[in-house]
């Protein structure tokens, strides 16, 4: 496993924050924020071995096998799509010759994984993100290995990418709804607009679910498109044998014979008054279109009917 050769960078008067425009920079420390990579080359932290440091020492696993720990927080409670994605992501590895056994690292107090990952652990200590990020953005400290032990590789799978000491990081961007459509967000979202080009100037790699947001991102941040993995997400095996719904529950929950379905996060993100609308219009036009339903957890700002 190995990492690129060079590593982003931001430059400008005050480098570690973005531009909430596109193709923006402003200067002055106030609004000091710059959108432009730097294209100067920096030394990539390798992926197979570890360096030796004061953090907790773990028993050395097999040869070839990476230590990895990844962000485990969408884990906790009901599953969001990243924590759907996340699961996807441990299951596949697990799957894989000489798998890692990953550390499960949790930026909460509160909860626990439910059913974890065949082959996980969890990591020595954990620490709310609510106190750590602003360690991160302000000192870059501390870095994860002091929660996690000693490893090769740092997973953040949810936007937000750690300090490392010694480790490699690789970070996960799904979407720049947080600065194309702030509006749509909630505040802890919004923070992407600091977080993620911290994240991307820490990573080794970067990954994004589709060839569309690589590219929104590689324009946003001038990032190396170089740099960037596309692994488009998966479709789990349980969709393979899954059947449509029996009588008896259908009548149970009220639905009709045929109905067109909607599965997510209640919230404004989801361009929900805009599939009603147009369901809506479509219903004027053909009084056969089948009635919409809507399937999944209230999220914030719902109130949107």
């Amino acid at each position: 496993m190995t990492t690129p050769q060079s590593r982003p960078r931001f430059h400008g008067p005050d480098s570690r924050v973005p531009s909430t425009s596109p193709g923006r920079s402003i200067r002055g420390r106030s609004a000091g924020r710059a959108n432009d990579l730097d294209r100067r080359p920096r030394p990539a932290r390798p992926l197979t071995q570890a360096g030796n440091d004061s953090t907790p020492a773990d028993p050395d696993p097999p040869a070839g096998v990476v230590r990895l720990a990844v962000d485990a927080t969408p884990l906790l409670g009901q599953r969001s799509g990243v924590g759907r994605y996340l699961e996807g992501v441990l299951g596949g590895l697990a799957g894989l010759p000489d798998a890692p056994e990953p550390v499960l690292t949790l930026f909460s107090l509160r909860g626990r994984v439910a059913a974890p990952p065949a082959g996980s652990r969890p990591a020595p200590r954990r620490v709310p993100a609510r106190v750590l990020q602003p360690m991160w953005r302000r000192w870059h400290f501390p870095p994860v290995e002091l929660l996690t032990g000693r490893i090769d590789v740092f997973h953040a799978g949810n936007f937000v990418l750690p300090p490392l000491r010694r480790a490699a990081g690789v970070v996960t961007v799904h979407d720049l709804a947080y600065l194309r459509f702030p509006e749509t967000v909630d505040s802890q979202v919004l923070r992407y607009r600091d977080l993620v080009p911290d994240a991307l100037r820490r990573a080794a790699a970067v990954v994004t679910v589709s060839a569309a947001v690589r590219d929104e991102l590689c324009a946003q941040y001038r990032l190396d498109p170089s740099l960037v993995v596309v692994a488009p997400n998966g479709v789990d095996p349980s969709w393979l044998t899954a059947t449509p719904v029996d009588t008896p529950a259908r009548l149970r929950l009220g639905l009709p014979v045929r109905y067109l379905l909607f599965v997510g996060n209640v919230e404004p993100r989801k361009g929900l008054p805009t599939l009603a609308r147009a369901h809506a219009a479509a219903r004027r036009a053909d009084p056969d279109v089948p009635p919409l339903v809507l399937v999944g957890p209230a999220g914030w700002g719902d109130a949107w009917q």
